[in-house]
């Protein structure tokens, strides 16, 4: 019954309209398009004039700038690696998909491996890598790869034909335009006559799946690609179709998903980059063409960067909530250099143009020197964000807040996802993150894997997240890898003056007792002071859990807990719970920064039993090693 229970409520959130949509792909996908797939997206074939589609010297992008800045060791190593038909995703071994290529394999079963591979963005690689040395090979590879999709991937069968495959695939494939074209008309004729129809083709089967079902993301990124296509090849017949369907869907989803306050409502930095991106190269593109976008594009543009500036870390790192990963879908310092040289009046961030350097020439900027990191906009920007104590999304429900001695904290005491759809949701209601320094001291675990199982389960429950468990059990429930059943409340107040956020989820309601979890965070001169207070009835377990950083050399004794980095930087817990027995404990924790990477990392666990209302408080205090001229006070 609790599982039936769980699927209902989830069924509820999703709505009717949602629900219909669901139905209808899934009834297409199983009957009709097995046999009738064919027929009703059928070949279009090459245009009369197809290789003036898009004359060579209006593409309005440069794939030779984004290849000179790519890491040159790296790129050749992946396009050499596609040369022998080896794929690699996800850090998991490389794959040798064989000749014909097998494009149905999914290493350890793992879907989003199968999606990145249908993402075609190989062929950018391949691309790239023949634009840097003139090498025939990779040119070769890439057509022989493209004609192998083509050749085993026929229309609408899956997971090729996916809509989000699919929009990846036709926005990486269109850039390709110009580019195969370079030195000879062997690339050009096969783009036209071979890739060209098959976007048309794409785009139809789009248009006709659109991702009502899935009202996040995914369905931005259906809009996006229809745009792009139908302002890149304006000779199309059905060009003015697709763009302005695509463009009419970007506004208004824009609207809905783009919180007033400039996160997207999925709680996440890696999916509110991939929108981000998403919205600035569609009004990149359109400027290009002369075609206005709808006039909510810039001022929520804007927003979204401004999120991007305001949670930044010291490190130049990111809050990791929910399913985000360091760096993907890019690093969003590149992502935020990007928009500034295609957006006016955006507030200048230090740190140059990030590890994917290749984005901002791409994007037409001119980049930054190591040196332009230093300049005085950039400090000042910086030392602005220092004099900041206290930063708002109310919203999200996030808090950012600063101290004098470059200390960050972040405070998650939002909604763990839009409720309709909670697919990259974590339980982490009322986690934080800190970091003093420039060095990361208490962490998100990260998301590991999307692959359905313990370890997808593990990284997203509330046991390993800086919060409080109750009864072991989790805030929400979770039934599937991206399935979320009873999803907290939660609320926030906060006290800019007193450097101060207090938050609230009732996300143990169910329990019996109903209790409710209140967390006050404060920023006092003897450190960060966290007071976690319970209401409700009955007795019971609670454990609260700190997951260190990498590096950390921890100990414990009694009620006092220590964790030294090799920089000298050291951390130390003290627990204030004059009447509560609190038991504090050293665990084995892992922490992972990319996908199917795990760095263990050492954290502290406390656990009390105790009857409700009960209230626990703790004190972490900050000591940086002093360097020659300075006195640095412990915090």
């Amino acid at each position: 019954m609790p599982a039936v229970r769980s699927r209902l409520d989830s069924l509820r959130r999703m709505g009717a309209r949602q629900l219909a949509w669901r139905l209808r792909r899934r009834l297409r996908q199983r009957f009709v398009y097995p046999r009738r797939a064919a027929a009703l997206f059928p070949w279009p074939g090459a245009l009369a004039d197809s290789e003036d589609t898009v004359p060579e010297d209006t593409v309005p992008f440069d794939e030779r700038r984004a290849a000179d800045r790519r890491p040159r060791e790296q790129l050749l190593a992946s396009a050499d690696a596609l040369v022998e038909r080896r794929f690699t995703y996800l850090g998991l071994e490389p794959q040798d998909l064989g000749e014909p290529a097998d494009w149905q394999r999914a290493p350890l079963g793992d879907p989003l491996w199968q999606y990145n591979l249908h993402y075609g963005e190989w062929a950018l690689d391949l691309t790239h890598a023949f634009l840097l040395t003139d090498k025939r090979r990779y040119r070769a590879t890439c057509i022989e790869l493209v004609e192998d999709w083509l050749e085993g991937n026929p229309v609408a069968k899956r997971p090729a034909w996916e809509p989000y495959p699919i929009c990846r695939r036709v926005v990486a494939w269109s850039r390709l335009v110009g580019a195969l074209a370079t030195g000879s008309s062997i690339g050009r004729r096969f783009f036209h006559r071979r890739m060209e129809p098959s976007l048309r083709q794409q785009a139809a089967f789009l248009v006709a799946n659109l991702e009502y079902d899935v009202p996040n993301n995914h369905l931005i990124a259906n809009f996006k690609a229809l745009a792009w296509l139908g302002l890149l090849f304006p000779a199309w017949p059905e060009a003015e179709t697709l763009r302005d369907l695509g463009l009419q869907g970007l506004g208004s989803e824009m609207a809905r998903q783009v919180l007033d306050d400039g996160v997207h409502d999925e709680r996440s930095i890696s999916y509110h980059c991939i929108v981000l991106q998403d919205l600035l190269e569609v009004r990149w593109l359109a400027e290009r063409r002369g075609v206005a976008v709808p006039s909510g594009v810039d001022p929520n543009l804007k927003r979204m960067l401004a999120v991007l500036h305001l949670t930044r870390g010291p490190a130049g790192n990111w809050p990791m909530t929910g399913d985000t990963v360091v760096g993907y879908p890019l690093d969003p310092q590149s992502l935020y250099r990007a928009a500034s040289a295609v957006l006016p009046g955006i507030d200048p961030m230090a740190g140059g143009d990030g590890d994917d350097a290749w984005y901002v020439n791409w994007l037409g900027g001119d980049g930054l020197s190591d040196a332009a990191a230093e300049n005085p906009a950039a400090e000042m920007a910086k030392s602005e964000a220092r004099r900041v104590s206290c930063q708002v999304l109310p919203r999200a429900g996030w808090v950012v807040l600063r101290d004098p001695e470059d200390g960050y904290l972040f405070f998650d005491a939002g909604a763990i996802g839009p409720d309709h759809i909670l697919g990259h949701a974590h339980a982490d209601a009322l986690s934080f993150e800190l970091h003093a320094g420039g060095q990361p001291l208490v962490v998100d675990p990260g998301v590991r894997t999307y692959r359905a199982g313990s370890q997808r389960d593990r990284f997203r429950s509330t046991a390993v997240h800086n919060t409080v468990t109750v009864d072991d059990q989790n805030q929400c429930v979770f039934w599937g890898p991206f399935r979320v059943a009873h999803p907290p409340r939660t609320g926030l107040e906060v006290d800019a003056a007193e450097l101060s956020a207090e938050g609230w989820h009732d996300g143990y309601r169910r329990l019996a007792g109903s209790i409710v979890h209140h967390r006050r965070i404060s920023r006092q001169q003897e450190g960060w002071w966290v007071r976690d207070r319970f209401r409700g009835s009955g007795r019971h377990r609670f454990r609260s859990n700190l997951q260190l950083a990498p590096g950390a050399v921890a100990s414990v004794e009694g009620r006092h807990g220590e964790a030294r980095w090799p920089g000298g930087t050291v951390l130390r817990l003290q627990i204030v719970a004059e009447e509560t027995p609190v038991t504090l404990e050293l665990a084995a924790g892992e922490v992972s920064p990319t996908w199917n990477t795990v760095l263990p990392a050492p954290r502290w666990v406390f656990h009390w039993q105790s009857e409700v209302p009960t209230e626990v408080v703790f004190r972490l205090s900050i000591h940086r090693p002093v360097t020659r001229g300075e006195e640095i006070p412990a915090t």
